[in-house]
Protein backbone atom coordinates (compact mmCIF):
# COMPACT_ATOMS: atom_id res chain seq x y z
CA UNK A 1 0.00 0.00 0.00
CA UNK A 2 1.64 3.51 -0.61
CA UNK A 3 2.62 5.55 1.96
CA UNK A 4 -0.05 8.44 3.53
CA UNK A 5 1.20 11.95 2.42
CA UNK A 6 -0.22 13.26 5.92
CA UNK A 7 2.43 14.15 8.12
CA UNK A 8 1.71 11.08 10.47
CA UNK A 9 4.66 9.53 11.94
CA UNK A 10 5.85 5.99 10.68
CA UNK A 11 4.44 2.96 12.24
CA UNK A 12 6.82 2.16 15.28
CA UNK A 13 9.01 -1.06 13.66
CA UNK A 14 9.14 -2.77 16.45
CA UNK A 15 5.53 -3.67 17.21
CA UNK A 16 4.25 -6.38 15.86
CA UNK A 17 3.76 -6.50 12.10
CA UNK A 18 4.23 -3.13 11.33
CA UNK A 19 1.35 -2.07 13.06
CA UNK A 20 1.01 1.36 15.39
CA UNK A 21 0.41 1.05 19.07
CA UNK A 22 -2.37 3.72 20.08
CA UNK A 23 -3.48 4.12 23.25
CA UNK A 24 -6.47 5.40 24.61
CA UNK A 25 -6.08 8.39 27.58
CA UNK A 26 -6.35 6.00 31.05
CA UNK A 27 -5.21 2.56 29.34
CA UNK A 28 -2.55 0.77 31.10
CA UNK A 29 0.37 -0.26 29.16
CA UNK A 30 3.61 -1.80 30.51
CA UNK A 31 7.19 -1.15 28.86
CA UNK A 32 9.86 -4.10 28.86
CA UNK A 33 11.15 -2.57 32.26
CA UNK A 34 7.89 -3.19 33.88
CA UNK A 35 7.16 -0.07 34.29
CA UNK A 36 3.94 1.42 33.69
CA UNK A 37 3.46 3.93 30.78
CA UNK A 38 1.03 5.89 32.19
CA UNK A 39 3.07 6.34 35.74
CA UNK A 40 5.73 7.88 33.54
CA UNK A 41 3.16 9.91 31.62
CA UNK A 42 2.02 11.56 35.58
CA UNK A 43 5.20 12.19 35.97
CA UNK A 44 5.21 14.78 33.47
CA UNK A 45 4.04 18.11 33.55
CA UNK A 46 -0.13 17.68 32.78
CA UNK A 47 -1.23 19.10 29.81
CA UNK A 48 -3.48 21.85 29.17
CA UNK A 49 -6.83 20.69 28.16
CA UNK A 50 -6.80 22.83 25.18
CA UNK A 51 -3.49 21.11 24.41
CA UNK A 52 -4.93 17.52 24.81
CA UNK A 53 -8.17 18.74 22.46
CA UNK A 54 -6.11 20.18 19.62
CA UNK A 55 -3.60 17.37 19.69
CA UNK A 56 -7.07 15.42 19.73
CA UNK A 57 -8.14 17.11 16.86
CA UNK A 58 -4.84 16.54 14.82
CA UNK A 59 -5.17 12.95 15.09
CA UNK A 60 -8.52 12.34 13.94
CA UNK A 61 -8.10 15.05 10.75
CA UNK A 62 -5.05 13.06 9.87
CA UNK A 63 -7.08 9.68 10.43
CA UNK A 64 -9.59 11.60 7.94
CA UNK A 65 -6.85 12.41 5.30
CA UNK A 66 -5.25 9.16 5.76
CA UNK A 67 -8.69 7.52 4.59
CA UNK A 68 -9.59 9.63 1.67
CA UNK A 69 -5.76 8.93 0.21
CA UNK A 70 -6.41 5.29 0.83
CA UNK A 71 -10.11 5.50 -0.89
CA UNK A 72 -7.91 7.63 -4.15
CA UNK A 73 -4.87 5.00 -4.48
CA UNK A 74 -7.53 2.07 -4.11
CA UNK A 75 -9.87 4.09 -6.44
CA UNK A 76 -6.77 4.95 -8.94
CA UNK A 77 -5.27 1.32 -9.55
CA UNK A 78 -8.65 -0.62 -8.90
CA UNK A 79 -9.20 -4.16 -10.50
CA UNK A 80 -12.46 -5.58 -11.37
CA UNK A 81 -14.57 -6.97 -8.60
CA UNK A 82 -12.36 -5.12 -6.13
CA UNK A 83 -15.62 -2.71 -5.52
CA UNK A 84 -16.68 -3.94 -2.29
CA UNK A 85 -12.97 -3.14 -0.31
CA UNK A 86 -13.53 0.41 -2.38
CA UNK A 87 -16.95 0.49 -0.37
CA UNK A 88 -15.20 -0.75 3.01
CA UNK A 89 -12.82 2.15 2.39
CA UNK A 90 -15.62 4.61 1.96
CA UNK A 91 -17.56 3.31 4.95
CA UNK A 92 -14.26 3.68 6.88
CA UNK A 93 -13.66 7.23 6.02
CA UNK A 94 -17.46 8.11 6.43
CA UNK A 95 -16.21 6.64 10.53
CA UNK A 96 -13.70 8.62 10.79
CA UNK A 97 -15.66 11.68 9.71
CA UNK A 98 -17.85 10.93 11.88
CA UNK A 99 -15.65 10.52 14.71
CA UNK A 100 -13.63 13.95 13.62
CA UNK A 101 -17.64 15.59 14.54
CA UNK A 102 -17.80 14.68 17.49
CA UNK A 103 -15.20 16.01 18.94
CA UNK A 104 -16.67 19.65 17.57
CA UNK A 105 -18.48 20.26 20.66
CA UNK A 106 -15.41 20.33 22.61
CA UNK A 107 -13.39 23.04 20.35
CA UNK A 108 -13.27 26.76 21.03
CA UNK A 109 -11.11 27.79 18.79
CA UNK A 110 -11.44 31.56 18.08
CA UNK A 111 -10.32 32.54 14.13
CA UNK A 112 -10.43 36.06 13.55
CA UNK A 113 -13.11 37.35 10.77
CA UNK A 114 -9.86 38.88 9.21
CA UNK A 115 -8.14 35.07 8.49
CA UNK A 116 -11.03 33.73 7.31
CA UNK A 117 -11.65 36.15 5.15
CA UNK A 118 -7.91 35.99 4.11
CA UNK A 119 -8.96 32.43 3.11
CA UNK A 120 -12.05 33.05 1.35
CA UNK A 121 -10.28 34.99 -0.98
CA UNK A 122 -7.72 32.72 -1.70
CA UNK A 123 -4.69 34.47 0.42
CA UNK A 124 -2.54 32.99 2.93
CA UNK A 125 -3.60 33.54 6.33
CA UNK A 126 -0.03 34.15 7.37
CA UNK A 127 -0.22 37.00 5.09
CA UNK A 128 -2.63 38.42 7.85
CA UNK A 129 -0.01 37.59 10.84
CA UNK A 130 2.55 39.03 8.96
CA UNK A 131 0.61 42.35 8.08
CA UNK A 132 -0.32 42.48 11.59
CA UNK A 133 2.53 41.95 12.91
CA UNK A 134 3.93 44.77 10.65
CA UNK A 135 1.18 47.16 11.87
CA UNK A 136 2.06 46.37 16.18
CA UNK A 137 5.59 47.31 15.64
CA UNK A 138 4.51 50.79 13.22
CA UNK A 139 2.02 51.50 16.13
CA UNK A 140 5.29 50.31 18.88
CA UNK A 141 7.54 52.62 16.88
CA UNK A 142 5.39 55.47 17.19
CA UNK A 143 4.48 55.22 20.88
CA UNK A 144 7.87 54.89 21.61
CA UNK A 145 8.67 57.80 19.69
CA UNK A 146 6.07 59.95 21.60
CA UNK A 147 7.12 58.54 24.84
CA UNK A 148 10.66 60.05 23.97
CA UNK A 149 9.43 63.59 23.00
CA UNK A 150 7.45 63.74 25.87
CA UNK A 151 10.02 62.68 28.23
CA UNK A 152 12.48 65.27 26.20
CA UNK A 153 10.07 67.78 26.52
CA UNK A 154 9.52 67.36 30.29
CA UNK A 155 13.39 67.08 30.71
CA UNK A 156 13.45 70.89 29.16
CA UNK A 157 10.67 71.82 31.16
CA UNK A 158 12.07 71.16 34.40
CA UNK A 159 15.35 72.41 33.85
CA UNK A 160 13.64 75.82 32.17
CA UNK A 161 11.30 75.82 35.58
CA UNK A 162 15.18 75.48 37.44
CA UNK A 163 16.59 78.05 36.06
CA UNK A 164 13.63 80.69 35.58
CA UNK A 165 12.10 79.94 39.23
CA UNK A 166 14.69 78.86 41.31
CA UNK A 167 12.52 79.26 44.75
CA UNK A 168 10.67 76.12 43.19
CA UNK A 169 14.45 74.07 42.15
CA UNK A 170 14.16 71.91 45.56
CA UNK A 171 10.80 70.88 44.28
CA UNK A 172 11.60 70.35 40.39
CA UNK A 173 14.87 68.55 41.49
CA UNK A 174 13.06 66.07 43.51
CA UNK A 175 11.26 64.89 40.78
CA UNK A 176 13.76 65.60 37.74
CA UNK A 177 13.72 61.69 36.73
CA UNK A 178 14.87 62.03 33.40
CA UNK A 179 12.21 60.29 31.18
CA UNK A 180 13.83 60.82 27.71
CA UNK A 181 16.55 58.00 28.60
CA UNK A 182 15.37 54.18 27.82
CA UNK A 183 16.48 50.97 28.31
CA UNK A 184 18.64 49.91 25.06
CA UNK A 185 18.17 53.62 23.49
CA UNK A 186 20.77 56.09 23.00
CA UNK A 187 21.58 58.59 25.47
Amino acid sequence: MPLSPSPSPPPDPSSAGGALNVHLAGEQTTSADGTSAQHAASAQKPLDPRETTRKELEKRVRKVIDRFYEIATRAADMPEGSEEALMGKILEAISSLSDLMAIAPSLTLEIPLDVLEYIDVGRNPDLHTLALVRRLANDNQQMLGQSMALGHYRDQLQAALAVNFPELAQYVAADAIPTSQFVGQPS
